[in-house]
C-alpha cells in the first residue's frame, strides 16, 4: 500500500451498484452508445476505511504504517520485500496542468507509480504465509479453489496508486440514474457473503479464536 492512496480520495464501485448501473443503461434510451463512470456515489479514503477493515476482522494498523515513507523509490517494511512499477503514461494531473495553473509543477512530469510496501504476489508463495493460511483455512473449513484464483496483480494496483481517483456520476445522473451506495456497506455486504460462502472466516469467530 502506497501513502498516497491511503491519504488520498478514492471513488469505489461496489458490485451491486455495477450491476443495477448495467441494467439501467441497457435499458435506458437515451443511455445506448455511452460510455459512463461507475462508483458508489459517495467520495472515501483509505485512511477511514482501512481502520474500519483492521477493527472488524481483528486485527490492527502498525505504527508507523509507512516506517520509510511509503512512497515510490522508499524501503518497506523491514524483512519484507516492496515493489515498484513505473507505468508508461503520464500522470494525470498533466491532462489539466495549464488550465488549473500548475504548469511548472515538476510532479506533473512524473510517471505515475504503483508502490506497495510488501509485494503481495510474492508474499503469498511464501511458506510461512501459505503455512499460516493452511492452518486458518483447514480450522474454518474455506474454499482453497477460490483463493487459487486471487487477483495480486489488482490489489497491487489498487492499493498502489500515487494519485486520487474520484469518477463523476453526473453524467449517468442526467440522464435520470440515481443510484447511490454507501461504500462500507457495500464492503460489509460482500464480506458477508463471503464469509457466508466458507470463503472468509467469520469475523466474530476469528477474533474470538485469536
Amino acid at each position: 500500500m502506497a501513502s498516497a492512496i491511503v491519504t488520498g480520495d478514492t471513488g469505489i464501485t461496489g458490485t451491486n451498484l455495477h450491476a443495477q448501473v448495467c441494467l439501467w443503461a441497457a435499458a435506458t434510451p437515451k443511455a445506448g452508445n455511452n460510455i459512463f463512470n461507475v462508483t458508489n456515489g459517495d467520495t472515501e479514503s483509505w485512511q477511514n476505511l482501512w481502520p474500519r477493515l483492521a477493527a472488524r476482522f481483528g486485527c490492527r494498523t502498525p505504527n508507523p504504517m509507512f516506517p520509510n515513507g511509503g512512497a515510490a523509490d522508499t524501503k518497506g517494511y523491514k524483512d519484507y520485500e516492496s515493489s515498484i512499477a513505473r507505468m508508461p503514461n503520464k500522470h494525470p494531473l498533466s491532462a489539466r496542468a495549464a488550465n488549473i495553473g500548475v504548469s511548472s509543477d515538476p510532479s506533473k512530469e512524473d510517471s505515475p507509480t504503483l508502490f506497495s510496501q510488501i509485494d503481495p504476489q510474492k508474499c503469498s508463495a511464501w511458506a510461512d504465509v501459505n503455512n499460516a493460511w493452511g492452518k486458518v483455512r483447514d480450522k474454518y473449513g474455506l474454499d482453497q479453489t477460490t483463493w487459487d484464483k486471487d487477483t495480486c496483480d489488482f490489489i497491487a494496483f489498487a492499493l498502489g496508486r500515487d494519485w486520487s481517483c474520484v469518477g463523476s456520476m453526473s453524467k449517468a445522473r442526467k440522464l435520470c440514474w440515481n443510484g447511490y451506495a454507501d461504500t462500507w456497506d457495500e464492503l460489509v455486504e460482500v464480506f458477508e457473503a463471503l464469509e457466508k460462502e466458507d470463503i472468509l472466516p467469520p469475523a466474530e469467530r476469528l477474533k474470538a479464536d485469536f
